[in-house]
């Protein structure tokens, strides 16, 4: 940001006002990493409407022009998750998501759990987007959202 005319930054040495470029960096990174993107906006009457404008995001997040020198990480992240809302209003609609597992993207909408490519989570028009630093290790997911493994005594586990 540039500090300009009515914005000066007052130097410490000279106590002047003078024009300056303000910035900030990160000094630690958090290993998963939660984006929201701006999606509600308020019209010039009060109301509350969703925005439908087109968001890229990338599946691999390089934050490393962010950093200081001391951060902890080189500040890589791979995306795992998308949250989305389908509707056109805030007071209604409906939430499904997206979720990486072991290198495949699925799409969790209620009950029903499908495996989707790549491409229809990025463009999904997600508004919280869900990153990790370290992608081999995979964040925490309850079993219930894996597929099942199969059994090694095949149909016969399910017998008495």
């Amino acid at each position: 940001e540039k500090l300009g005319k009515g914005n000066e930054y007052k130097c410490e040495k000279c106590k002047a006002a003078v024009q300056a470029t303000k910035r900030f960096l990160i000094s630690h990174v958090p290993s998963v990493l939660a984006v929201q993107l701006k999606r509600f906006d308020f019209t010039p009457s009060g109301t509350r409407v969703k925005l439908s404008k087109k968001v890229s995001f990338p599946e691999t997040l390089n934050l490393a022009k962010y950093l200081s020198p001391e951060a902890n990480s080189c500040g890589t992240y791979e995306l795992y998750g998308v949250l989305v809302h389908q509707g056109k209003s805030i007071n209604s609609g409906h939430y499904y998501s997206y979720c990486k597992i072991d290198g495949s993207w699925r799409r969790f909408d209620d009950s029903s759990v499908s495996a989707v490519r790549a491409s229809e989570a990025l463009s999904s028009g997600g508004y919280i987007l869900f990153y990790t630093s370290n992608p081999h290790t995979q964040p925490y997911l309850p079993s219930l959202l894996l597929p099942p493994k199969p059994s090694p005594l095949g149909n016969r586990a399910l017998r008495g």
